[in-house]
């Protein structure tokens, strides 16, 4: 039987069989198992080296065999939405230049890396196919979220121009405890990805070192993507990410010295590269991510801001547009229609051109429609529990609001069940044009 076929048909019988699944997530999570998969991604990133496989023909090979499936097996249904967006020029291109750039990193760090992967392939998707069958199918998006923005750290020592979280960035405290138990519940509905963005900076104090060390120690199984301006990183901090492979961590940076200052404050952007040296000298993954906005959409979207930034050690760019928010500086920073469908044309036109690939969330949902719109992810404010279907269409709903830890109250999963989750997830969009955008215009 080929692997293609066990991974077909594990999801159909962990769905027929509740006991069995509980079993397979019970020892796929086990302290053994997480032991047993540090032994083989070490030996596996030896058996590989450096330079000895063909990153073309294997990308092409994963994409076209997902495609494929086998007959009267059902697909790995998360692997084909990837693969159908890998599928294109630009996507092989992507797959392929991500994986040969992880040779540049520390053999630990690719062997944590390769971890954490095998723990989503092989228990976390598998899990996720059974709760999708079980449930009696329906449209492919519409199952559990893949990747969830959690908002649990508050404080920030910038000022950033049209920063949308001024208003609340110091209300209520960074609580550990709450960050972990939103963890627990999402490595329950099989999430991959957390994306820990918004209110303040992770390495502002210790609360939020201990917040985000803890909770990605306790939870090997997913990867925590981790936004910060990288001001407060000090040594002790990057010999801890390197140890947490994890942690995926993105500094901000948004352009060239002159605007990335004009925006962040003086010395910034000098401060932001001075990191990036640090990390890269040490072998660790990391990339950056810039802020859209009208005065540096071209700037952020030339191929020599790009190669400086691989130069620098990043793995990969990520971009997001600038959304204005009330009663917030930023005025005149927000694209119009034209030049959002300008920039969103220029990065389709040089991401096969670029060293490193680069992730646009608005172009991505552009093709293919709103994510939380189809329950793809989701908004959690990890300070005050408020949950919402998407970060730039926060609600304020007593009945979406996760309960305090060890006092009981709302859970995730029955908050994503209810009516109301639902009713404000379903007044967003369908298309491609974000609920912030289509205010604006």
């Amino acid at each position: 039987m080929s692997g293609w076929a066990l991974s077909g048909r594990l999801p159909a019988l962990l769905a027929r069989s509740p006991g069995l699944h509980r079993l397979f997530l019970r020892l796929g999570r086990s302290r053994a198992v997480d032991h047993l998969l540090d032994w083989v991604a070490w030996s596996a990133v030896r058996a590989m080296g450096v330079g000895r496989l063909d990153y073309e023909r294997l990308a092409d090979r994963h994409i076209c065999v997902t495609l494929a499936g086998e007959e009267g097996v059902s697909a790995d249904m998360d692997s084909q939405v990837t693969a159908v967006v890998a599928a294109t020029p630009a996507g092989r291109h992507k797959v392929a230049r991500a994986l040969r750039n992880l040779e540049s990193l520390a053999p630990e760090v690719r062997a944590g890396l390769l971890k954490t992967w095998i723990h989503l392939v092989a228990v976390t998707s598998p899990s996720r196919d059974a709760h999708y069958l079980r449930g009696g199918g329906g449209p492919l998006w519409n199952r559990r979220p893949m990747d969830v923005i959690v908002a649990p750290f508050v404080g920030c020592q910038q000022g950033c121009r049209g920063c949308y979280s001024q208003g609340d960035r110091n209300d209520g405290h960074t609580d550990a405890g709450r960050l972990r138990a939103v963890a627990s519940q999402l490595r329950d509905l099989d999430v991959y990805n957390v994306l820990l963005v918004g209110r303040g900076e992770p390495f502002f104090d210790d609360r939020g070192r201990a917040a985000l060390f803890s909770t990605a120690k306790r939870y090997p199984q997913m990867f925590f993507t981790v936004y910060t301006n990288g001001l407060g990183l000090t040594d002790r901090d990057l010999d801890d990410l390197k140890a947490h492979p994890n942690i995926l961590p993105f500094l901000s940076i948004d352009g060239p010295a002159a605007i990335n200052d004009w925006r962040r404050g003086a010395g910034v952007y000098d401060r932001v590269l001075g990191v990036m040296r640090r990390m890269r000298e040490r072998g660790q993954f990391f990339g950056y991510i810039c802020t859209v906005f009208s005065q540096n959409h071209e700037a952020v979207a030339d191929p020599l801001f790009i190669g400086q930034m691989a130069a620098e050690g990043c793995q990969i760019g990520f971009y997001s547009l600038f959304v204005s928010t009330p009663g917030v500086s930023g005025e005149g920073m927000m694209l119009d229609r034209a030049s959002r469908e300008r920039y969103l044309a220029t990065i389709r036109r040089i991401e096969t051109q670029v060293p490193i690939p680069l992730i646009d969330i608005d172009g991505l949902e552009a093709g293919f429609g709103c994510r939380a719109r189809r329950s793809v992810t989701l908004y959690v404010d990890a300070v005050s529990g408020q949950v919402s279907p998407c970060i730039r269409a926060a609600i304020t709903d007593e009945r979406c609001r996760l309960g305090t830890p060890g006092q009981g109250g709302r859970r995730l999963a029955d908050i994503l069940s209810s009516e109301a989750f639902r009713a404000a997830r379903d007044r967003l969009p369908e298309s491609g044009t974000c609920v912030a955008f289509a205010k604006a215009s």
